[in-house]
């Protein structure tokens, strides 16, 4: 582990932060680039001296006209300059999204996909171990019952798409697409609790949520439909409820801290920006150095007994009494990836956190003219195999139609956190093997 400290100025929040990453200390081979934030290596690793007479050190413009007339693959625009088009350019030239014929909504593509799935990976196992349980609840909800909460409805009245024919014919009874799921679900749990014994009940769904109404729509931060997931809860009593409430927020700390390797500060909304119809809102903020502002990373409600009033969720406690629930929901979406994509990612595209890359090391084979290329791809796929039963996500670039120059930018464009390459001075001086070693015993 290496102690990382980071200065994050927040409105009224101005503080130190120090932040803990995981990291792999690696060995520094011929020639390698390391984002000290992550903790993690950019561009090439050459394995052996022989080899780096090829990487020969010039300034960044010439790298860049370099790239640019070789590979066409660099980002026309800058970070610093123009961070909202540069954001945009990123998260497509990365292969994270592709621009859908409906505005504000996306395509999540395959590498984006493989980071939802590790951050999946890690928070369903924790929530299971507090005994909360996976359901699945209708994408529709009708306008009655969407409707029994006022101060609900109010707050997502703009943002909420309704279905309204069938084929040609109007619908008699119009129905909503969920912006959330509390009216959803809440009518299930008044039939579901009845006494003490029922409670808690914890559910939370893997799902999708659409928000219709809003302006400047922006991938992963606003978006007319998202992934997320959503935790509805209900308890006995107020302090259980309080006490999850900041269990579920560390555990949105972690996932933005230990995988996505970005500082958070946990806090309490105020009343106007607390959720609607909510008593509390509890958050994790981020902070995004290029706009010098905060951005929502996610939020652990609780919702008092607003609810449980509405749809007449009762039990009867332990001493024989009508009581009512206290009830919580949590969520956090698919706008982590859009705030690890804003906070880590450079001029050269993606910087991906090791924890969450789907390809952690990328092998590229340098074949000269007239060398063993066969053999060169051998010492490649062997090298991968090493690295994937050693526990990493690892692959190789066998393509022949594409330049290992060419090869050098999409992968780095992609953010993969390290990179091999070998050539036929690595096999004629048995660099591999020897390099190899020293990699996984250090890592």
């Amino acid at each position: 582990m290496r102690r990382l400290e980071f200065s994050c100025g927040f409105p009224l929040l101005s503080q130190r932060i120090t932040h803990q990453v995981a990291r792999r200390d690696l060995p520094l081979p011929t020639r390698c680039r390391r984002r000290p934030h992550l903790g993690i290596f950019r561009s090439g690793i050459t394995l052996s001296e022989g080899m780096a007479t090829r990487n020969i050190d010039t300034s960044n413009a010439a790298r860049k006209k370099e790239v640019k007339k070789e590979t066409r693959l660099g980002l026309t625009y800058k970070k610093d300059k123009d961070f909202g088009e540069w954001y945009s350019e990123v998260c497509v030239a990365g292969e994270m999204i592709e621009y859908y014929d409906i505005s504000g909504c996306y395509i999540l593509r395959p590498w984006t996909m493989a980071i939802w799935e590790m951050l999946q990976a890690f928070f369903d196992p924790e929530i299971k171990k507090m005994n909360i349980k996976n359901a699945y609840f209708p994408l529709f909800v009708t306008e009655n019952v969407l409707q029994k909460e006022k101060d609900h409805i109010e707050g997502f009245a703009p943002e909420v798409a309704w279905v309204t024919k069938s084929g040609q014919s109007e619908m008699e009874i119009p129905v909503a697409i969920r912006p959330t799921s509390e009216t959803v679900m809440y009518a299930y749990y008044s039939k579901w609790i009845r006494g003490h014994r029922d409670l808690p009940l914890k559910l939370n769904q893997w799902c999708n949520v659409v928000r219709w109404e809003f302006s400047h729509p922006t991938p992963f931060i606003r978006s007319r439909e998202f992934l997320w997931q959503e935790g509805h809860t209900a308890f006995a009593t107020k302090d259980e409820a309080d006490q999850e409430v900041l269990e579920i927020l560390e555990l949105y700390r972690r996932i933005y801290e230990e995988l996505l390797a970005i500082p958070v500060i946990k806090g309490k909304k105020s009343e106007l920006e607390k959720f609607a119809g909510g008593l509390y809102t509890t958050s994790v903020e981020a902070f995004v150095p290029n706009t010098g502002r905060g951005i929502q990373g996610a939020t652990s409600h609780c919702l008092g007994q607003n609810f449980a009033k509405m749809f007449q969720i009762n039990f009867e406690n332990e001493k024989g009494e009508k009581a009512m629930v206290w009830q919580n929901s949590w969520a956090y979406s698919t706008r982590t990836i859009g705030v690890m994509v804003m906070v880590h990612g450079d001029d050269k595209g993606l910087v991906l956190p090791p924890k969450v890359a789907a390809v952690q090391v990328i092998v590229i084979p340098v074949p000269y003219k007239d060398a063993d290329a066969q053999a060169i791809f051998d010492a490649c796929t062997s090298t991968v195999d090493t690295l994937c039963k050693a526990g990493f996500r690892a692959e190789v670039d066998l393509r022949d139609n594409y330049s290992p120059g060419w090869k050098y930018s999409h992968w780095e464009m992609k953010g993969v956190p390290l990179r091999l390459e070998i050539g036929p001075k690595d096999l004629a001086n048995n660099q591999v093997d020897k390099e190899l070693i020293i990699f996984l015993v250090h890592s």
